[in-house]
């Protein structure tokens, strides 16, 4: 997502550097006046606040990025203690029953005695087994040789994700967009919303929306009816710009599945121990300071564990748009 704030560029040259061949539809949206907001084409749509703001989403597009069959594709996470010899008894492991790894991610924590996580994308047209047995010989001849934590998931099986919000909407509409066009490998069975603000942005897209009101005096009773909303319906809760604290009640019911869209400067990560021990106040403050290392951005994704802030941030940027660049 790009925030243009009163550019130098003109509307034409935005237009241009974007990749349109003509920039009169472009133009024509976006001096139709503040606080509408409607897709392009390329994936791209605009919202110009009241503030004179604009905000231009793009997605690549299917014919510009690598893919490959979501039928064919399966995912393997691992996490377990470094030893050598894990990667070696994965990739055979599957070599062995016909599969091919077509993407691959390893990472340990410590030369001795770290923690080993492993991420993984193989193609399955030529596997010698069921998915149960495939399971069922990791498990045996794999996992329990190595004491692992892990799970084999399929990219066809998409995950339902439901979406928490609040007033704005910068973030919920790029999500929908996104999911819309495919280009996001999930499905929205509901959003939920302490306002009742963008119930019609959301039911055009076809999606429940719920509105549960949240004040000081009623947090516990809108928390259970929320989850109660989501039980047996979602595998993943995101926040787009919740601006509620969940309690860790609400968090234990999703561990690792609730993602906090953070709107504002977060470090990549708070300090290497920072799940395994308790954190003072200071330490979370810090989680609010700005750094200039190149490890925050004007926004960050991560996973909501304990505390508002707390947990890794695993994903954020800045990008700067300069008049030389092509929309390439």
């Amino acid at each position: 997502m790009y925030y243009l704030s009163k550019p130098d560029l003109s509307i034409d040259e935005i237009a241009l550097l974007m990749g349109f061949s003509e920039a009169s539809s472009f133009h024509r949206a976006f001096k139709s006046g503040p606080g509408k907001r409607r897709p392009i084409s390329g994936g791209a749509f605009w919202r110009q606040s009241v503030a004179g703001h604009m905000l231009i989403s793009l997605t690549i597009s299917s014919e510009t990025s690598m893919t490959v069959n979501d039928a064919d594709t399966a995912r393997l996470l691992v996490t377990c203690p470094d030893k050598p010899g894990i990667i070696s008894a994965v990739s055979t492991f599957l070599y062995n029953h016909g599969a091919n790894i077509t993407d691959f991610d390893q990472h340990s924590s410590d030369a001795h005695g770290g923690t080993f996580f492993l991420r993984l994308e193989f193609q399955t047209p030529e596997l010698d087994c069921s998915r149960d047995a495939l399971r069922n010989n990791f498990a045996s001849r794999v996992a329990e040789p190595y004491g692992m934590q892990w799970q084999i998931s399929y990219a066809s099986e998409k995950k339902r994700m439901a979406v928490l919000v609040s007033r704005h909407d910068h973030v919920l509409m790029d999500l929908l967009w996104r999911t819309s066009r495919g280009d996001l490998p999930a499905t929205i069975p509901m959003v939920i919303s302490n306002h009742d603000d963008l119930r019609d942005e959301v039911e055009r897209f076809g999606i429940e929306y719920h509105h549960i009101p949240v004040t000081a005096d009623n947090k516990a009773e809108a928390e259970a009816e929320t989850l109660a909303k989501l039980d047996g319906k979602v595998d993943v809760v995101v926040l787009a710009r919740y601006m509620q604290i969940l309690s860790s009640n609400f968090v234990s019911h999703y561990p690792h599945r609730v993602i906090n869209i953070h709107h504002s400067f977060l470090p990549a990560f708070v300090g290497r121990t920072l799940i395994s021990r308790p954190t003072t106040r200071r330490e979370t403050d810090r989680c609010h300071q700005p750094l200039c290392d190149g490890r925050s951005g004007s926004g960050a994704d991560y996973r909501a564990e304990r505390a508002a802030s707390e947990p890794p941030s695993f994903s954020g940027g800045v990008v700067h748009w300069g008049r030389t660049w092509s929309g390439r």
